[in-house]
């Protein structure tokens, strides 16, 4: 900005200054869009310096009103929101636009500032994205992803890491995959909850964000208290210690002393965790049960594909597991170790040889330990394939296991690989907001196949059993004729609700299952 046009603008915020806020005029000024449509007009016509400014006119225009500074039920307050929010991905977009003229004629000096000004003002519509349409967002994140490398290669900050980098740069590219095919005219805050992906951290934002950004009267200095902060830093997502990601597989899990709450995340965690982010205590307990359930299964097909009824060869098996440590052998090389087992398997499967193929898929199923889908990153999960690999590889070992028990010779070998194949398929299910939509489809196939059976040794699936069967024929009913994509991108219509709660579920899933599964280790269910 020139000198002229910032005393024209500091004359403008003088002469507002002195106006008194008025309601009635702040209604008038919202119903009114004929200044930012003429704005869009301008910048359809490629003036993007005119465009830039009458969105900041039309913005200031607004002072001192704020979305803060009304209350929650007032009408107003969702109309602000949505205009600024909107405005500012608009000046985002201009400002692009001229830093790519300004490089274009080597004056990367003023390159560069406009870059700095678009990501920030992205930033801004981003951050107001509860009060935004779908379309708002979607392009301020696009555009944010666009920039945030290149901005920070260029003016690099001290307050800024390679991993708030690399955090910001899985929000901005998971949001904006997950609205790829939503309709971009609808309210983001209407939203199902899995398509508005959360910031990745406090941390991340302090980094990048307003806090360290400054005003026109200097920087912005916070002080910390010692103990909020200290409480603070522990609720944060961080990266779990070896023997945090092993204890979700070995440890038994307690029961319950008080309800469990499946909303609202605890306001202290405990130093030692289960989970990478501060997960309300309901989720944790799910994901521990889940997870015992997994290596319980996965224990029964090991030791029946080989006939392992001492269990001899399984605990070799776990003990060579511990013995690697995740940073000799890293978490790229396990999973590409599971890819490579699961091809292995896929070809063995394909030679009607079932029941290697089996024993292949539950081998590359343990390549990925001690990982887990709630271990890491949300975004890093699905971005590195590692959860569509893993619902994958369920869903096959249930497809294994339900061709198998067309050829055993025993109503209880039958029944068995049965039940097998209905809790991997639920396995593969539970995993669906990791994945793409083949296996969603696949798994509720299996399940729809395989839940009555299941249901003569798992007792209390049969309360809930039509609700399920509904559940999972109306998913695969929507789903025909989608796309291989994400199968949390999909328009809500296309992901059918669950009809129960959490604790509905908590009395039909994976932690009422371990009884049954302890009575099936070491038996033999293959000639």
């Amino acid at each position: 900005m020139g000198p002229e046009m910032e005393s024209f603008a500091k004359t403008q915020l003088e002469n507002q200054r002195r106006l008194p806020p008025d309601i009635t005029g702040l209604g008038e000024l919202l119903d009114f869009d004929g200044m930012r449509q003429d704005a869009n007009r301008i910048f359809r016509e490629g003036d993007y310096m005119t465009a830039v400014w009458n969105y900041v006119s039309n913005w200031s225009m607004f002072l001192p009103w704020h979305v803060d500074a009304l209350p929650r039920t007032h009408p107003l307050r969702p109309k602000l929101g949505e205009a600024e929010a909107s405005l500012f991905n608009n000046m985002s977009a201009c400002l692009l636009k001229i830093s790519e003229a300004a490089k274009k004629y080597e004056r990367n000096d003023f390159g560069n500032f406009y870059m700095d000004a678009a990501f920030k003002t992205s930033w801004v519509a981003l951050d107001m994205r509860e009060f935004a349409k779908v379309r708002t967002v979607y392009g301020s994140a696009k555009r944010s992803l666009s920039l945030i490398r290149r901005l920070f290669a260029v003016t690099p900050s001290p307050n800024v890491t390679a991993a708030n980098i690399d955090a910001m740069c899985a929000y901005y590219a998971v949001q904006a995959k997950v609205l790829e095919n939503v309709n971009k005219d609808i309210m983001f805050k209407d939203l199902s909850p899995e398509k508005k992906i959360p910031w990745p951290s406090f941390d991340d934002y302090w980094a990048m964000g307003p806090f360290c950004w400054g005003t026109t009267h200097g920087l912005v200095h916070v002080n910390k208290d010692p103990v909020l902060e200290a409480k603070r830093e522990r609720n944060q997502p961080r990266t779990l210690t070896e023997e945090e990601l092993w204890a979700i597989w070995t440890e038994d899990v307690p029961v319950p002393t008080e309800p469990l709450e499946y909303r609202q995340p605890a306001d202290d965690y405990p130093e030692f965790r289960f989970c990478y982010d501060n997960m309300p205590i309901g989720r944790i307990y799910e994901t521990r049960h889940i997870c015992r359930a997994k290596r319980e299964v996965y224990e029964v097909i090991f030791r029946a594909c080989r006939d392992d009824v001492s269990r001899e060869a399984y605990n070799h098996v776990m003990r060579s597991q511990r013995e690697r440590s995740v940073t000799s052998h890293p978490w790229g090389a396990r999973l590409n170790a599971a890819v490579a087992k699961k091809e292995e398997g896929t070809d063995l499967y394909r030679a009607k040889n079932i029941r290697a193929a089996l024993s292949t898929y539950i081998d590359a199923w343990a390549e990925l330990l001690p990982h887990h889908y709630s271990s890491r990153l949300t975004f890093e999960w699905v971005n590195s394939g590692a959860g569509s690999l893993e619902a994958k590889l369920w869903s096959n070992i249930s497809a294994a296991c339900i061709q198998l028990s067309k050829s055993v010779n025993s109503d209880f070998r039958r029944s068995t690989l049965t039940l097998l194949a209905f809790m991997s398929a639920y396995f593969s299910w539970h995993l669906r907001e990791y994945t793409s939509v083949n296996p969603v489809k696949n798994s509720c196939t299996r399940l729809l196949a395989t839940v009555s059976d299941a249901s003569i040794m798992l007792t209390t699936l049969q309360p809930k059993i039509d609700t399920l069967k509904t559940l999972w024929q109306q998913q695969v009913d929507v789903l025909q004729g989608a796309d291989d994509e994400l199968f949390m991108a999909l328009e809500r219509q296309k992901r059918v609700p669950n009809a129960m709660g959490e604790r509905e579920w908590a009395e039909v899933g994976p932690q009422t299952w371990m009884g049954e599964i302890e009575k099936l280790k070491g038996k033999r269910l293959f000639v």
